[in-house]
């Protein structure tokens, strides 16, 4: 029904609107929304499992798990927006995108801020994400590593050099 009285609202430039956003409005709309969508959401960003909302852009995916996930995403990405800029920056946002605005300059043409900072702050403001962390997170390895790589050989410097040291007859200090 909701995607009815926002294709009243928009005419014809309906279909150019973002698929998180035409579905994020309609499940807003839900008179009983899915509870699962909050536990699905917040486990999916627990395991860093999130779609990106830029690639909620053009479709959801047909498979039944990461539709649900879309659909979650979506609800709260558009409840969030929603929360920011009212019911009237969603239709200001919508109309936006009906006149042909693409997917990632909507935000920007309509709140001055892009899609992805949008997403970020979302992610840290209502999934508690913090973006730095996470990137860091994902170099921990690498820095373990670097780690291993930079002591073994630093380690067996200072140990020659101990050697070398006792080789040419180096003597206790004298008191």
């Amino acid at each position: 029904l909701m995607h009815v009285m926002l294709y009243r609202q928009i005419g014809a430039g309906y279909r150019n609107i973002p698929a998180w956003l035409k579905e994020g409005i309609a499940v807003l709309a839900e008179v009983y929304p899915n509870p699962d969508y909050n536990i699905f959401l917040t486990d999916a960003s627990a395991r860093d499992a999130l779609i990106p909302i830029r690639d909620l852009c053009a479709s959801f995916s047909p498979q039944i798990d990461s539709a649900f996930l879309a659909y979650s995403e979506a609800r709260s990405f558009t409840s969030y927006l929603r929360g920011l800029y009212g019911s009237d920056g969603l239709l200001d946002l919508a109309r936006a995108y009906a006149s042909g605005v693409d997917c990632e300059r909507g935000p920007e043409r309509v709140f001055g801020i892009s899609l992805a900072k949008l997403e970020m702050d979302w992610r840290r403001s209502v999934l508690g994400q913090n973006s730095v962390w996470s990137g860091i997170e994902g170099l921990v390895p690498y820095f373990a590593l670097l780690c291993l790589v930079v002591a073994v050989p630093f380690i067996g410097i200072i140990r020659a050099m101990r050697l070398k040291g006792d080789s040419h007859g180096s003597k206790p200090f004298a008191r």
